[in-house]
């Protein structure tokens, strides 16, 4: 079990406790449903890191969901309704596959190898697209991937999906902007080069 006190990544930086981050992702699902509607994806792209950051400090998908379950004084000023749990939950799972997927690094092995695959198992071949599109430097088109074949009937089903798709983008994103900001520090941090002769 991982504990609620302050987390260290064993290099003297201190990661976020999981009361904090079950925290953050309460207040930020929220919001980002209200900006989606509106076709923003800020505080979206927070709900994903705040996940993240559970993934890399070895927490199971299952247990951060309980410990959202358990946040005292929730955003939304009350409990939130079997669909849009569904939804968080959703969400949660499609960040912690792609960034297995992705290799990405976590403290325990329990944070990937415990992901849900029967909530996962309908994206696998569409996160395969996004991927390829993504690397190809496209946009996502998201609402191209949504067809007949899903056995998606009800309107809210549908929802689900493109907007747990969205997700799978996004954190996609994340993680290309994250490299590139590591990348752009160690050209930074490394040693500087004599002047090109003649440059002036």
């Amino acid at each position: 079990m991982v504990k609620d006190s302050s987390l260290s990544t064993g290099k003297g930086e201190d990661v976020l406790s999981l009361d904090k981050i079950s925290e953050m992702i309460d207040t930020s699902f929220v919001n980002a449903c209200m900006q989606l509607a509106q076709g923003y994806v800020d505080v979206l792209k927070l709900l994903i890191v705040a996940v993240k950051s559970g993934y890399e400090i070895g927490v199971s998908p299952s247990e951060l969901i309980k410990k959202i379950d358990a946040v005292p004084n929730k955003a939304a000023g009350r409990d939130l309704m079997p669909e849009e749990i569904e939804l968080r939950n959703t969400w949660i799972q499609v960040v912690y596959f792609v960034l297995k997927e992705s290799k990405h690094r976590s403290n325990d092995e329990k944070a990937w190898s415990s992901i849900d695959e029967v909530v996962i198992a309908p994206f696998r071949l569409k996160y395969s697209i996004l991927k390829t599109r993504k690397d190809n430097g496209q946009d996502s088109y998201v609402d191209d991937l949504i067809d007949s074949e899903d056995g998606l009937k009800k309107p809210l089903d549908v929802a689900i999906a493109t907007q747990s798709l969205r997700v799978m983008w996004y954190t996609l994103v994340i993680l290309e902007e994250e490299e590139r900001c590591q990348t752009d520090f160690a050209r930074q941090d490394a040693p500087l080069k004599p002047p090109i002769p003649g440059a002036f």
